[in-house]
């Protein structure tokens, strides 16, 4: 599971803490995140490395006790610049996080992969979708608040399933569709829609995806998926 980073210890409670030079700062854009490769390992930047120019941080989360920061600068002109100039100086670069768990060391790919979340859960929510005010960020626990109506937006997580149809001693897979060569193959999964139990959810996703009546559920374990905003 990708949440399985034993012996590191990751403490997401919201710490409403300022960056120092000391610190981890991850950036995420998209599914890019900046990094640095040595020896065949991955690390992420220390606030130092990134160069004398301010900028504003969000604090994110710790592993083993050292806090984790975000960059948050809402111009994208100049949130360009400052990338390119963290280029420049720090040696570091964008990588391209996706599904393929192949980051080494393991930890950073769930810590990277969690960044992209909350990075994209930042972005996408500045204005207050009931009145249009930008939002304020929570100084106790990690939500973005409105300042004229109090509508209150949590960090977004859908539930979703994914399943093995497992039939004898195979277990059923399918083919990614957007794929040329074909040879990219996954588990049967999707998102609970509204209204559902998640063993509808099974069983309707198993039917529209394979066209299979499936019995006997099992409860197997869940993962928290960032590239989707969900919990499988």
């Amino acid at each position: 599971m990708i949440q399985d980073i034993a012996p590191k210890e990751f403490d997401n409670q919201y710490k409403n803490i300022d960056v120092d030079d000391m610190a981890y700062v991850i950036y995420a854009c998209g599914n890019q995140v900046l990094l640095q490769e040595k020896k065949g390992e991955l690390s992420v930047p220390k606030r130092r490395e990134l160069g004398s120019r301010p900028f504003p941080c969000i604090y994110l989360f710790s592993i083993d006790g050292q806090p984790i920061f975000m960059p948050y600068i809402q111009n994208r002109d100049i949130e360009k610049e400052m990338v390119d100039y963290w280029q420049e100086k720090s040696g570091y670069r964008l990588y391209r996080l996706n599904g393929s768990g192949i980051y080494t060391p393991k930890w950073l790919y769930f810590v990277c992969g969690t960044a992209i979340q909350l990075n994209r859960w930042y972005h996408n929510n500045r204005f207050c979708g009931a009145c249009g005010e930008y939002l304020v960020h929570g100084e106790k626990e990690r939500v973005l608040r409105c300042p004229c109506c109090e509508n209150i937006v949590y960090p977004k997580i859908s539930p979703a399933v994914i399943v093995g149809v497992i039939h004898e001693d195979k277990i059923l897979m399918t083919k990614y569709a957007d794929r040329r060569d074909g040879t990219r193959y996954s588990l049967i999964a999707g998102f609970a829609e509204v209204g559902e139990s998640i063993e509808q959810t099974v069983r309707r996703e198993v039917m529209e995806e394979v066209g299979v009546n499936v019995k006997n559920l099992k409860y197997y374990k869940s993962q928290p998926w960032p590239f989707s905003d969900t919990l499988l």
